[in-house]
């Protein structure tokens, strides 16, 4: 009597096996791209609620924006260069001093809460590693626009100037055109000294296309700016008129009306 053959053979094994590692290689790139994608999507969101948080600090504020560098009253230095995250931190009720108060501003660096760099102001595509005695220094992935919407709090006696100062909202000529902040450039597992740090944790100008920084170990790096952390082509950017959306590194660099910090300048 004749039975039907329930294996299969060598032959037949090999070549599904074949078809299926096709199949793998052609759909890993896709779904690679796809994760990229949705953590492009969660840093625009991270923007967008910075967005939100930041027309309210300004409604607050007397029409001024955020800025990096800040005093805490008794002309003692808050932390650099993150205090525009911290004026921000308490419209989303994130936690800015390390007792749970999302309104007591800190006094010194060793009282900024851990939750700072976390969450919300942290980039999903972020290499930064946030470590407790560095996160202070801007971990998370996103830096301001400090060289031209305000590195320091000029109008509580800073040092600074007219360039660098806190900014006004209605100085900004063209809104639409102008960056608040935006992701900064990835380098990870540093606690950051020297020059570097200021440059590096911020929206990164592109006339000056390369910057050396110097790591915890007293090692000196060259990095591109801007950066392309996202789709390996470019960054998340956030507009003072409130929109959020992706640039490529060639459109931030070539700028625009033959100016390469057109989309930095408050002042068209």
């Amino acid at each position: 009597m004749n039975r039907s053959r329930l294996a299969f053979t060598l032959i037949e094994l090999l070549v599904v096996i074949s078809i299926v590692a096709l199949l793998i290689s052609i759909l890993l790139p896709a779904l690679a791209k796809a994760r990229e994608s949705a953590r492009l999507a969660g840093c625009l969101s991270n923007q967008r609620q910075h967005l939100v948080a930041i027309n309210c600090y300004v409604n607050d504020q007397k029409n001024y924006l955020p800025c990096t560098k800040s005093y805490n009253g008794t002309g003692a230095p808050i932390t650099l260069p993150m205090v525009w995250k911290m004026e921000i931190a308490r419209y989303m009720n994130v936690p800015i001093h390390n007792n749970g108060s999302t309104t007591q501003m800190p006094t010194t660096d060793l009282q900024v809460s851990y939750s700072i760099a976390q969450g919300v102001f942290a980039c999903p595509e972020s290499k930064q590693s946030i470590v407790t005695d560095k996160f202070k220094y801007g971990e998370g992935g996103y830096g301001w626009n400090l060289y031209y919407m305000g590195a320091f709090d000029f109008n509580n006696g800073s040092p600074g100037n007219d360039t660098n100062r806190r900014a006004k909202m209605d100085e900004v000529l063209f809104p639409s055109d102008t960056i608040t902040h935006a992701d900064d450039i990835d380098f990870p597992n540093q606690p950051w000294s020297g020059n570097g740090m200021g440059e590096m944790l911020c929206a990164n100008k592109p006339s000056k296309v390369t910057i050396t920084v110097k790591d915890g170990d007293g090692i000196f790096h060259t990095l591109a700016i801007p950066g392309k952390r996202h789709l390996d082509s470019g960054q998340a950017t956030s507009f003072v008129d409130g929109h959020v959306m992706f640039m490529s590194k060639e459109s931030l660099i070539e700028g625009k009306n033959g100016d390469v910090d057109y989309y930095y300048r408050r002042d068209k």
